[in-house]
């Protein structure tokens, strides 16, 4: 695991309090190690890079919870373009409990937090210890006791060694309670983050939000080992927004299918629908020398057809009179960029720079981690209040970002797509995203699967490579990622089909693509004919089955068809063994007329034991038949 160059070789950075001033809000109390030379633990001393802190320690609704937790993310100290990883635990007591009472101690509550920052993302294993350690030191109800905190910080150091880390790192992170929450949207979800859109979730409390993030995050392969070493980090790249022209990232595109009907995918796009064209363009369009230049060029154009048409001369001077034209601009144009630099025209003005791109994480032989959030691509499982400007931020490529604050959830439109706490509470911003999201009957037929290995069994306690277990679910995703990526860079063929033809185009402009399919893997050496985990099946005979079993006017017909079947069953057991029995009983019955007759014929004597055993038989028969 790469950790960032200069820092200490522990994992565990600090520990904190944050504690809420009835003037001054949300601030900093105390900080071991102290987080500049010279500074004591308790001189509230805090850089411009965390200034927003104690505003993420504390978020927004903490007074309505005794307890809870929440993660977040901050930029290294040590290297700016590095990321390092925090657990926030916090309680609030009634104030008449504290043993030392403090002058600043107004309300009839006291809201503090206990803070680790961490190197690396192991949100879980961190939270359930410090959970413990932050108990323990409310209940003592002296917050002075700052020699706890030095406790509790030596104790993690000593837990988090090199060797342990890689083992916690999933810790209460469970893809089948997202799979039961989402159901099949969660595809919808995975599929989204690899088209590097803005994407916001909004719910409370924190603790959910923020897991929930975590949680999906990590169901891209290694991305929580190697991936998110620069997800906090907002540069000047070559790949932002405003260094390109709008024609290369999905994420500033405009499908040319957008108006194409959307009445198939309506399930997908919520109330707030796609912005007027005029006003996608402007979102789309960055101020800049590149634009500028595309600019002079259409006017000049506009200018040429208006003198070509009003001459009136005949089509061959008008086809004539543009060609010189267009070739009079081109050549302006050229000399133009030849002044200004590339990034007016060059690979950042319409195309992706394809010279470089190298990811900037180690990966292993299939390409994992890929580079989701990397230049610029923000990953904040909680933003507070203060970084509301990210949402207007050009450098800002793609996020995928939590809030609680409903002034975000105002600011929807800025936002490609706002997901809630379920299934029911999804919000596309456009029409072309729903079509490229569009779940095809091979998607829904693999998540189908995926679920009903989960529901039968509830198998929480099963073995971590088992079928419907956390790991096994994030394999599953592995390989259907995988494919997908297989099938963007092998070329169009009718395998698209079954990812969504439209979905496969999309991905196939994105950064973390790009540099993916730029260099050759090892692992891929052996994948031949790439195609979907779930190829060639149909969700017409999974939607029939799940009609069935999924509702209550299902369940009643086909405990309908099971009754009908065993009554059919055991009508047919009685009948056949009526038949059998008459038979018999017919059968004794002429037994007892040829015996009768035999006699008869033989001079009146019976043969003995005849009519008897005829008898017999019949009175048996009869006792069968009843």
């Amino acid at each position: 695991m790469a950790s960032p160059s200069g820092e200490d070789a522990g994992f565990i950075l600090h520990i904190l309090t944050i504690g809420f001033h009835h003037k001054h809000g949300s601030q900093l109390e105390f900080c071991f190690p102290a987080l500049a030379p010279g500074q004591r633990p308790d001189s509230g001393y805090l850089p411009d890079e965390w200034k927003n802190l104690p505003g993420l320690a504390l978020p927004d609704g903490a007074h309505n919870y005794e307890e809870d937790n929440v993660y977040f993310v901050l930029p290294s100290l040590i290297k700016k373009e590095r990321s390092v990883f925090c657990v926030s635990c916090y309680r609030q007591i009634d104030s008449s409990q504290l043993v030392a009472k403090t002058d600043d101690v107004t309300r009839s509550s006291v809201q503090k937090a206990v803070v680790v920052v961490s190197k690396v993302p192991i949100f879980g294993a961190i939270r359930e210890r410090l959970s413990q350690a932050a108990q323990s030191y409310f209940e003592m109800r002296d917050f002075s006791r700052i020699d706890v905190l030095q406790e509790t910080f030596s104790d993690l150091r000593r837990s988090f060694s090199k060797g342990s880390v890689m083992g916690q790192m999933y810790m209460g992170l469970s893809v089948k309670d997202l799979l039961l929450r989402y159901r099949q949207k969660l595809l919808v979800l995975f599929k989204l983050l690899m088209l590097e859109r803005r994407v916001m979730f909004f719910m409370n409390p924190a603790s959910d939000l923020t897991n929930t993030l975590v949680t999906l995050v990590s169901m891209f392969p290694n991305i929580l080992e190697d991936g998110l070493d620069r997800c906090a980090s907002i540069i000047n790249s070559k790949y932002n927004v405003k260094n390109l022209a709008g024609t290369d990232f999905v994420s500033v595109e405009k499908d040319a299918d957008s108006d194409a009907s959307v009445d198939d995918c309506s399930d997908l796009l919520g109330q707030q629908q796609q912005q007027s064209q005029g006003g996608q363009g402007q979102r789309q369009q960055q101020p800049g020398q590149g634009e500028q230049a595309a600019g002079a060029e259409d006017s000049q154009a506009d200018e040429a057809n208006a003198m070509a048409g009003a001459a009136g001369g005949a089509g061959a001077k008008l086809q004539e009179a543009l060609s010189g034209a267009s070739s009079l601009f081109s050549s302006v144009k050229t000399n133009f960029l030849a002044k200004v630099g590339p990034q007016a025209g060059g690979p950042g003005a319409g195309e992706m720079p394809t010279d470089d791109l190298q990811s900037p994480f180690i990966t292993d032989d299939y390409g994992f981690p890929l580079p989701l959030f990397a230049e610029s691509a923000l990953f904040l499982p909680y933003t507070a209040l203060q970084q509301i400007d990210i949402l207007d931020d050009p450098n800002v490529r793609a996020c995928l970002i939590g809030a609680n604050n409903s002034v975000f959830k105002d600011n929807r439109q800025k936002v490609d797509a706002l997901i809630g706490s379920d299934q029911g509470d999804f919000t596309l911003q456009e029409r072309a995203l729903a079509k490229q999201l569009k779940l095809t009957g091979a998607d829904e037929v693999f998540m189908q699967l995926l679920i009903n290995k989960i529901i039968p069994s509830g198998n929480d306690g099963a073995a971590h490579d088992s079928e419907g277990s956390d790991d096994w679910l994030r394999s599953q995703f592995r390989m259907y990622l995988l494919s997908a990526l297989l099938a963007a860079k092998s070329g169009e063929s009718e395998d698209w089909q079954d990812f969504n033809a439209s979905f496969i185009r999309a991905l196939q402009k994105t950064y973390h693509f790009k540099v993916w399919s730029a260099h050759d893997h090892r692992g891929l050496a052996s994948m031949e004919n790439p195609q979907h985990p779930c190829h060639g099946q149909s969700a017409i005979g999974m939607k029939f089955n799940q009609l069935l079993t999924g509702t209550e006017q299902g369940r009643k017909v086909t405990n309908a068809v099971q009754s009908t079947g065993r009554v059919i069953e055991d009508t047919g057991k009685a009948f056949g063994g009526a038949i059998f029995n008459a038979r018999s009983a017919m059968s004794g019955f002429f037994t007892g007329l040829q015996s009768k007759a035999a006699s008869r014929f033989s001079g009146g004597e019976a043969v003995p034991g005849a009519e008897e055993a005829g008898q017999a038989g019949g009175e048996a028969d009869a006792v069968d038949l009843k």
